[in-house]
């Protein structure tokens, strides 16, 4: 009983975290304006939602092990997991940044460029935490953690409760989404904590220190070479679709070439990519 009664709480906060902002935006800044939030957080769900997709198996392979008492085996496919996300989600988020504005005037129209650009830009790094989060909780689900779970995103949920009665009547649609962001900021202290207790990593910190300056040095590296590309060479959105595609293959060669990644960790890329193709 108590373990069903920690699903729903974790189902009904996630709801509440995933909606809430929409249905108080149109209360407080109109429906015009929640359709353009609404559009960009659209575009920003892509990125957790291609992780959900390519990490769902954690969660059976998860329990079966879990069942087994094979912690060590748990750890290294988790960690796996890890590495991955945290490439193909920084792949994805920093391609929504750079190529943000065409993205919009192509996509829907320059009105929504002019007033969805800003908030896109934050609901992209939103979106990348919530993926951490999802292969994150696609783990807890695995060995039984429920109520752990349940307890962290009951806590998003009501930090983004909080943070938008005070930013979305000040910021409008960006102090939803700026809402949106940081209430996932105590998400580090709840992963390293979980990995400590449950998976026996001594130094957590250590290893999303390491990926996090990765992530930063391929990151501005290739935002750049986005703007570039948009600028110079994007003029329809089929283009924009084709470049950008060419693009997350050059970032995650770029890894490659910065011997920022394993080779075993290499081969559940390209399979990633395939997938992630094959769905675009």
């Amino acid at each position: 009983i108590a373990r069903n009664a920690y699903a729903y709480l974790h189902e009904a906060a996630a709801t509440l975290l995933f909606e809430f902002d929409k249905i108080l935006g149109a209360t407080v800044a109109g429906p015009v304006a929640v359709s353009y939030y609404s559009i960009a957080g659209t575009i920003g769900q892509k990125i957790q939602g291609a992780i959900g997709s390519l990490t769902s198996i954690i969660m059976p392979v998860s329990a079966a092990l879990s069942a087994r008492n094979e912690t060590e085996r748990i750890r290294t496919i988790y960690q796996r997991a890890v590495r991955v996300t945290l490439l193909v989600a920084s792949a994805l988020a920093v391609a929504v940044i750079g190529f943000g504005p065409e993205i919009l005037r192509y996509w829907v129209g320059p009105s929504f460029e002019q007033n969805s650009l800003y908030a896109l830009y934050i609901l992209a790094v939103t979106y990348f935490l919530l993926a951490i989060f999802t292969v994150f909780g696609h783990f807890l689900l695995g060995i039984g953690a429920v109520k752990e779970l349940a307890e962290y995103t009951a806590i998003f949920a009501g930090l983004n409760l909080i943070l938008l009665f005070i930013f979305l009547p000040r910021l409008g649609i960006n102090g939803a989404a700026w809402a949106y962001l940081l209430c996932l900021m105590p998400l580090p202290l709840f992963i390293a904590k979980a990995e400590k207790k449950m998976l026996k990593i001594q130094n957590p910190g250590e290893f999303y220190l390491t990926h996090g300056v990765r992530i930063l040095a391929a990151g501005v590296i290739m935002y750049f070479v986005a703007r570039l590309i948009a600028t110079t060479l994007v003029i329809n959105f089929p283009g924009l679709i084709m470049l950008s595609l060419l693009w997350l293959i050059g970032y995650i060669f770029l890894y490659r070439i910065l011997r920022f990644i394993n080779s075993e960790d290499w081969q559940v890329i390209t399979l990633a990519c395939k997938r992630i193709f094959k769905k675009s």
